[in-house]
């Protein structure tokens, strides 16, 4: 054989080698694509400063990929107890569970029972909103995307928490007679209440509890056994003076479908895998999860510029994602259906971390690494920044104790005592009343900055945010003991 045809055979040898080598190595690479990324070094050290940003306390991960699945859990489910966190842990996932309540919407829908197109009047009797003074039709798929014009924070600061069942309802006729922000459909507003009116339409409708129906309808068929609305939950923790603390919350009936569905980063690799198709559960069910992902064909799209859609974050691409936040968890879901990836962070604390690892996990996993910047979410920073006030307000409490108890001695000094009242000392009184009724009030007011009105100390202790209560208490003091110092200056001067 000539060298011309033995070059040819050995580069013809080479070249099905090399196509066997990339085939393999694809599908080697394909088959542990989730775990392979979580051990990945850059993402490693990505998360552990996103851990270290926040202070956070534990994080439990699960990244499915082609069907595969891989976890990742970081730190302490119970930082008190020293118990470690694990893919089985109960936890929150706060707004992600939107996407669960929306679903169980659609999957009315889907069963005949209901359109989305419809008026939420034809299905809630009680139904009654105004724009401009007129009353305001709203449609289902309206509530479903945010843009019924229905105000977040007016509305959010008047929701009830508890262990009713009524509460649902109770909470739902908070938007009985409200006047809207913008006419339905022309304006995008983020809005709790939105999907706890959700949640009694499901029930008016189907005639069950609403957790009772996402729990039988929804998790179960999908194989999440460990998830629910009636679960406990590990403790979640709040930052306080600067040191992670166990912060259980109250029952939340009554706005469990805007964000408490509990569930575990195991029971969350089976709702992305049914995002994907993976699983084998009913046909009706399997169509809603289809629709929720397909961005309204509505003029919703077209009037505002807005990419929600049925529980879900749209980029029109076919990504989906949300994030979740309660007083004491933080989470992330991110979820590409037709590349069958997807990734799901939570975190038992307030942190940027679910959502920064998330994303990056993600971009990962679609082959464009993108290590967002890292910064403290806005929790631990309030906690911080109250912790240096309190120590400054500390030290101007004592001095106003220090100048009450030497008063009278200086006084003497000076020879005020009985020297009369004059105008300057009640004004100075006026002044300190005055400054100590409106630091009363200063509660409200910093709570508005964040677009959430009359959110005072009861709702500043629900959410975890004791630091800034301790300052603003400590705040009154200072007035307080200020102007009953100058009134004792009054007084010693008559």
């Amino acid at each position: 054989m000539s060298t011309f045809f033995m070059g040819g055979y050995k580069r013809i040898i080479s070249i099905v080698v090399a196509a066997v080598m990339v085939v393999t190595t694809s599908t080697v690479v394909f088959a542990n694509d989730a775990e392979t990324v979580l051990e990945t070094p850059d993402l490693t050290s990505y998360i552990d400063t996103a851990m270290k940003t926040d202070n956070v306390t534990g994080l439990s991960m699960v990244v499915v990929s082609g069907g595969n699945t891989a976890f990742l859990n970081r730190g302490y489910a119970d930082i008190a107890n020293r118990t470690l966190m694990t893919e089985d842990t109960p936890v929150y996932v706060g707004s992600c569970t939107k996407a669960f309540t929306a679903l169980a919407v659609l999957l009315l829908e889907e069963r005949g029972m209901i359109s989305t197109d419809d008026s939420i009047k034809d299905y809630v009797s009680w139904w009654n909103v105004k724009y401009q003074g007129e009353e305001a039709d709203v449609k289902i798929w309206q509530i479903m995307n945010h843009c019924a014009g229905i105000p977040n924070g007016p509305t959010m600061s008047a929701v009830e928490y508890g262990s009713d069942h009524s509460l649902t309802e109770k909470n739902a006729h908070i938007a009985e007679g409200l006047e809207l922000s913008c006419a339905p459909g022309d304006g995008y507003e983020y809005c709790n209440l939105d999907y706890i009116i959700l949640a009694y339409l499901v029930e008016a409708v189907s005639g069950m509890y609403f957790d009772d129906f996402v729990e039988s309808q929804i998790l179960q068929p999908i194989g999440m056994t460990h998830s629910g609305f009636d679960l406990p939950t590990a403790p979640g923790h709040i930052s306080f003076f600067g040191n992670q603390v166990n912060y259980e919350t109250a029952p939340a009936k009554g706005s469990e479908a805007e964000g408490h569905i509990v569930t575990t980063a195991s029971d969350m690799s089976l709702w992305l895998k049914a995002q994907m198709g993976f699983l084998d559960i009913p046909e009706d069910l399997s169509n809603a999860i289809r629709t929720s992902h397909v961005a309204s064909e509505s003029g919703h799209a077209a009037k505002i510029e807005s990419n929600y859609f049925n529980g879900w974050y749209n980029d029109g691409q076919g990504v989906l994602w949300h994030t979740g936040l309660n007083p004491n968890y933080t989470a992330a879901v991110y979820v590409d259906p037709e590349e069958e990836i997807g990734v799901m962070v939570v975190c038992n604390c307030v942190s940027n971390a679910p959502e920064n690892v998330a994303a990056t996990c993600f971009s990962i996993l679609k082959g464009n690494p993108d290590y967002s910047d890292q910064e403290p979410s806005s929790g631990y920073t309030m906690d911080l920044i109250a912790s240096v006030m309190c120590i400054v307000f500390l030290a101007a409490i004592v001095l106003q104790i220090v100048l009450f108890v030497n008063q009278r001695k200086r006084f003497e000094k000076k020879r005020l005592i009985g020297s009369g009242i004059s105008v300057k000392p009640v004004i100075g009184v006026i002044v300190w009343i005055v400054l100590f009724i409106l630091s009363w009030f200063l509660q409200y007011g910093l709570s508005s900055l964040i677009g959430y009105q009359s959110f005072g100390y009861k709702m500043y202790y629900f959410w975890g945010y004791w630091s800034v209560i301790v300052m603003l208490v400590m705040l009154s003091v200072i007035f307080l003991l200020a102007a009953v110092r100058r009134i004792r200056g009054l007084l010693l001067r008559k």
